[in-house]
């Protein structure tokens, strides 16, 4: 498991923020990843490369996405397979509410986000409403409700 046991002991309480948010259903958490699984994904997550910040005039843009999450590294490989497995799918239903969640084994229009400031990551587990989470910062994880993409 790689996420903290007391997010998982937490669920209602994230629940009840993340029901009750606005402007949107959101909740921010704080330790989300386990340690190790903190460390490796901030150690491994690739420099911004202007391979991959290419916009659609062929100009170096001010983010590049790699949206190969597997190729990163082997923690990211399988930081990718645990995003997407039933057991995540069913701690983030226990943090939203929100039943039946579902991984984007694609990411289609996803992957990451090296900024030239900051690194993000984009949603990697949606279900049809458009639900997932956006891990960031080494040690928080936000989940967030949007339109669903078509």
């Amino acid at each position: 498991m790689m996420i903290s046991q007391a997010v998982i002991a937490q669920a209602a309480t994230y629940r009840e923020a993340f029901q009750a948010a606005q402007p949107f259903k959101h909740v921010c958490i704080d330790d989300f990843f386990v340690g190790a699984a903190a460390e490796a994904s901030l150690r491994d997550f690739p420099p911004f490369d202007r391979e991959f910040a290419l916009n659609e005039y062929g100009e170096v843009g001010g983010k590049a996405v790699v949206s190969d999450i597997r190729g990163i590294s082997p923690f990211y490989a399988r930081l990718y397979d645990y995003l997407n497995s039933p057991e995540f799918m069913a701690a983030m239903s226990a943090v939203t509410g929100i039943e039946d969640l579902r991984g984007d084994p694609t990411l289609y229009g996803g992957g990451t986000d090296q900024g030239r400031v900051s690194p993000a990551r984009q949603p990697a587990a949606v279900p049809e409403q458009g639900v997932g989470p956006v891990v960031g910062r080494r040690d928080r994880a936000a989940c967030q409700s949007a339109p669903a993409r078509c």
